[in-house]
């Protein structure tokens, strides 16, 4: 709104003329942003120090491991909740709004851009860690990786050549590294599977000294025990990541609210138009 005021001998006379106003600031956006990542940064050190200095080995009072990522989530959730208000009330105050909806579209701006300042942070942290780690091991697994292969296809030739064709006469040394060797042949399945299970069920009864179909009985109750144990891990993980995503929806959006709430804080009180007038006079 633009005003400017006539005088006249008998009265003054104000006019208001509706003018063109952005109803955005990113200037106003940026510099909350700014301060939003700061604040976090800070009460997030703060945090860890009070952590750090709880965690005391050996010591009676010392939270325990589930404890310390309870309230290790809990104190990052107060403290985004925290700067996400201060970044959105340090928007509107510097945009100047003087409309409550304009000061909440401030906070939420806030909100959507410290999301995606926080989780490029968090991707190029891991990026960076995975890849310094892959490098690290790169040798090492790269220099084992051909003697794990051989003793999982069976070993030194020349040894698998020398070894006694009758399981009850094998080491238990050459039984692990053949059964470990059928056992893979088993899971990948193929032609060859049922042969490796054969040799699996020689194996146990000649080192158990028990027939073989006791040895076929005892290899079929090992498999489901496997399997109904990665059924359950797999389970008990689904269970734990859809609670993790629940939770970190409500984060988000507790965080949406906190800086919608910092907005409107910081919009400025609307003047009335003989008030505006009266300071441009």
């Amino acid at each position: 709104m633009s005003i400017y005021s006539e005088r006249s001998p008998a009265a003054d006379v104000v006019e208001v003329r509706p003018t063109a106003q952005r109803r955005i600031s990113w200037g106003a956006v940026f510099a909350g942003v700014v301060m939003a990542v700061a604040v976090q940064i800070l009460l997030t050190v703060l945090g860890a120090a009070v952590g750090l200095g709880m965690a005391q080995p050996g010591g009676t009072a010392a939270p325990s491991a589930s404890g310390f990522g309870i309230g290790g989530a809990v104190w990052w959730t107060v403290a985004n909740l925290i700067a996400l208000f201060v970044g959105g009330f340090v928007a509107a105050r510097l945009a100047g709004v003087e409309t409550r909806f304009d000061g909440l579209l401030h906070g939420l701006l806030i909100w959507a851009f410290a999301l995606i300042v926080t989780l490029w942070l968090l991707t190029t942290a891991l990026a960076n860690i995975m890849g310094g780690t892959f490098s690290a091991l790169g040798n090492m697994v790269g220099s084992a990786g051909q003697g794990i292969a051989s003793e999982i296809q069976g070993g030194d030739p020349l040894t698998k050549l020398l070894a006694p064709s009758d399981a009850s006469r094998l080491s238990p040394e050459q039984a692990k590294a053949e059964l470990a060797a059928a056992m893979a042949q088993m899971a990948r399945g193929g032609p060859e599977a049922n042969q490796a299970r054969e040799r699996v069920i020689d194996i146990v009864a000649g080192q158990a000294g028990i027939s073989r179909e006791e040895a076929a009985k005892r290899i079929d109750e090992a498999a489901n025990q496997m399997k109904n144990a990665a059924t359950g891990v797999a389970g008990t993980t689904a269970a734990a990541a859809s609670r993790a995503s629940i939770w970190g929806f409500v984060a988000l959006l507790l965080g949406a609210v906190a800086g919608a709430l910092g907005g409107l804080v910081g919009t400025r009180p609307r003047a009335s138009e003989y008030e505006r007038a009266a300071l441009r006079r």
